[in-house]
């Protein structure tokens, strides 16, 4: 699974560290096929195909079988090279795609354009050559399709989260507001030189109290005439 032709292009693999893999390995127990192939690497494998595509059916049947450039055997192959928790590259269908091994379960990232709205569909199972796989989030947990319903009931619920957090923010930018506004405080200015500080007393209880305090001095003065003349 880890055997290629080399190439320049390869190159850059063994720079990073990063393991290449393929997965399209012949069952030891088909010697019919075996005897077929021999020793042929990839690229002859692919000119061998083409030149015999005409005149030999048997081999156009077999590459309708291995379409998917995965056998069986190829699979096995892989999960039993590959470790838990570890990231390599698999060669698959003329493509390269990013493969993980978690659990003993085989997962190729998701990469199709017609998956890009659907940020729950991430990994894609990898447990057979035909296809038949089951799409998984970014935590591995199996995705399921929702219905009509519970999309109507996420779209309200982040609807009103998206209105709560708003107000939320409206609010706090208020607060925000009121705590930096500087408190003013109403003082009177000091008096001038020469002038009389403010009173809190009105203006006119002062003139009343001035007025009796000079109705009382005239009275005692009236007291004291009238007693000056009964005396003489």
């Amino acid at each position: 699974v880890h055997k290629f032709e080399y190439t320049r292009e390869c190159v850059i693999f063994d720079l990073l560290g990063i393991q290449l893999l393929h997965g399209w390995l012949i069952d030891p127990q088909d010697d019919e096929l075996l005897s077929i192939i021999g020793d042929c690497g990839y690229n002859q494998l692919v000119e061998k195909i083409i030149s015999q595509r005409q005149s030999d059916k048997e081999e156009l049947i077999r590459e309708k079988n291995n379409a998917s450039q995965l056998t069986y055997h190829g699979l096995i192959e892989l999960n039993q090279t590959m470790r838990d928790n570890q990231l390599a590259v698999l060669f698959r269908n003329n493509h390269f795609s990013t493969i993980y091994k978690q659990h003993d379960h085989l997962l190729v990232l998701v990469t199709d354009q017609g998956f890009l709205n659907q940020p729950d569909i991430v990994w894609e199972t990898l447990t057979n050559i035909d296809g038949d796989s089951i799409f998984c989030d970014a935590y591995f947990r199996i995705f399921k399709k929702q219905t009509e319903t519970e999309q109507q009931d996420y779209q309200m619920a982040l609807a009103l989260h998206d209105e709560e957090e708003q107000l939320y923010n409206e609010a706090h930018i208020h607060s925000k507001d009121v705590n930096q506004r500087p408190q003013q405080q109403q003082q009177h200015p000091p008096p001038k030189h020469g002038q009389q500080p403010h009173s809190s007393q009105p203006q006119g209880d002062v003139s009343d109290k001035k007025h009796n305090s000079k109705k009382k001095q005239k009275e005692q003065l009236e007291k004291e005439s009238d007693s000056f003349c009964t005396l003489c």
